[in-house]
């Protein structure tokens, strides 16, 4: 294992897409996020990496997180998880944002856009990290020229910006290419994203959804005509003709994650734009098209039904329509023409889909059906999640389990007989294991021998190369509490190790100690026919002949 990749921002939308990725490809993913409402880092990513797995239908493993906040110096990091980043992170993916438009008495946007991406810099310079990916936006150009070519270079902080936001993004890229350290350093700028090409599904919904949102609350707290798309524009001081660049989440998720894997691609500027704009009519008819399908008939009504009463009523709700649009005015004044032939030099993959009025409505329908909300993510029981709080907490403090001295034999010496395959029940002091649990609950840990007993702890690159036992955190719960043996488990294809069959007999003395540590340890298996199958090696991974 050469190292570790850390991301941030993983709860915003692009974050959450490139985090899912990441571990889909079984890559050795970390991520830096924090408590909120009571809920711990650890327990809301596995909130949230749960609810992806019921979207995508699959099993996730759950990454190293580290808990702590951009803001803060250090980015809040405790002296052990910053020893960890220093010496194991290899690569860090910056997603994190405030997303704000007009300053807020906290300091934000400024606070994390700015100050957080210098905390996170001043870490990664005495550290491993070799290479530093920046998620920015293609507006931190600020009000250009819009007859001329934005290139893919550093823009001037002395620009005039549209909003505070676009500015943070400006300064911040400027820290990045002026930061000490000894990595590449990347900047990625997407235009504005929408949900998925296909589905129109978004877990979030800011940018070009907020003007759709005002319009949506207005008709929702008064009974008024949807306006006609001319009302917006003139309420937008627009003709209509002005061109926003538009890109689907799907498709920038996958031009980014592209290129980090790519280390030809690094040390670049990329506009990830589209080389066909959408223009403001076709915007607003879409807002309006998703409109008139969505708003119930009592909310939005029928011409013939407005009395004069509704119309004055109308009128004055409408007109501070244009009060509160003005901060998204800048959503819809032309964009400059994007220029991105260094991006096109690398790009893999699928070029940028064009985003049709019937792709723009599909965004605006989902959204409108989700109420703007950003997607929840269900509490998760204590029950699912146990494997994880477990062996977080025997692993706290001095990172090891409790002592197991030489009046507390290790277990499995009173052999049974699903123990014949195992020739020695004592666990070597010279092993060490990582145990990987995909799920929720799951996460990824090293189990060795030492001197005062079992140590668990976070695996590091310094490892090298050792045996893997790969399973979920439900099977491994079931081998906690369940009378059957871990043999029994690889036999049946819940768990597999990499490695030979000559591994075994050092894992599995390995791991029944930690059983015993946490509670449970049983000697009779439950199914003899389980037990009767063989163990198969193939393609450097030990299992059981049923999940062949």
């Amino acid at each position: 294992m050469s190292g570790w990749r850390l991301f941030t921002g993983i709860t915003g939308l692009l974050g959450q897409y490139l985090l899912c990725e990441a571990l889909r490809r079984r890559e050795p993913v970390a991520v830096l996020a924090r408590g909120r409402r009571g809920v711990s880092a650890a327990d809301r990513v596995d909130q949230l990496l749960a609810t992806w797995e019921q979207r995508l239908g699959i099993r996730l493993q759950r990454p190293i997180v580290l808990a702590g906040e951009l803001q803060r110096e250090r980015v809040g990091l405790s002296d052990a998880d910053l020893t960890w980043f220093r010496q194991n992170v290899i690569s860090v993916v910056h997603c994190a944002a405030s997303v704000r438009f007009q300053a807020s008495a906290s300091g934000e946007p400024m606070r994390t856009n700015v100050d957080g991406t210098r905390h996170l810099l001043e870490i990664c310079r005495d550290s491993r990290t070799a290479a530093f990916h920046y998620i920015s936006t293609a507006y931190s150009c600020g009000q250009v020229n819009r007859s001329a070519s934005v290139l893919e270079e550093l823009h001037s902080s002395d620009s005039p910006f549209g909003n505070v936001y676009e500015r943070s993004k400006c300064l911040a890229e400027q820290l990045v290419e002026k930061a000490a350290g000894q990595f590449t350093r990347t900047i990625y700028r997407p235009s504005v994203i929408i949900g998925e090409s296909d589905t129109g599904y978004s877990p979030s919904f800011n940018a070009l959804y907020k003007p759709l949102q005002l319009v949506w609350t207005l008709l929702r707290e008064a009974p008024l005509l949807i306006p006609s798309q001319d009302f917006l524009l003139q309420q937008l001081e627009l003709a209509g003709d002005e061109s926003r660049n538009l890109v689907p989440v799907d498709w920038v998720s996958d031009a980014i994650g592209s290129m980090i894997r790519d280390s030809s691609c690094h040390g670049g500027i990329y506009h990830l734009t589209n080389p066909a704009p959408t223009d403001g009519r076709e915007i607003m008819s879409s807002m309006l098209e998703a409109l008139s399908e969505t708003i119930s008939a009592s909310t939005a009504l029928a011409a013939s039904e407005v009395s004069r009463t509704t119309e004055k009523s109308s009128q004055t709700v409408l007109a501070g329509f244009r009060q509160h649009m003005e901060t998204y005015r800048s959503y819809f004044i032309s964009d400059p023409v994007f220029d991105n032939s260094q991006f096109r030099e690398h790009i893999i993959g699928r070029s940028c889909p064009p985003v049709t009025i019937q792709m723009l409505t599909r965004a605006f329908q989902y959204a409108i059906r989700a109420e703007f909300k950003d997607e929840d993510h269900p509490a998760i029981s204590g029950r699912e999640i146990e494997p994880r709080r477990c062996l977080e907490d025997v692993s706290k403090g001095s990172k090891e389990l409790q002592q197991v001295t030489s009046s507390t034999s290790f277990p499995g010496n009173d052999r049974s007989p699903h123990d014949d395959d195992v020739p020695s029940a004592t666990p070597e002091a010279d092993f060490r294991l990582s145990l990987c649990l995909s799920g929720s609950g799951g996460g990824y840990w090293r189990i060795s021998v030492g001197p005062s007993g079992i140590h668990c702890d976070r695996p590091t690159v310094e490892q090298g190369e050792i045996s893997q036992l790969y399973g979920s955190a439900t099977a491994f719960r079931a081998w906690l509490d369940e009378d059957f043996s871990l043999e029994d488990g690889i036999r049946s294809g819940l768990f597999a190790v990499t490695g030979s069959m000559q591994e075994l007999p050092r894992v599995l003395p390995l791991m029944k100690a930690l059983r015993s540590h946490l509670g449970s340890f049983y000697e009779t298996p439950s199914d003899e026919s389980v037990l009767s199958l063989p163990f198969v090696t193939h393609g450097g991974i030990t299992v059981g002949s049923r999940s062949c």
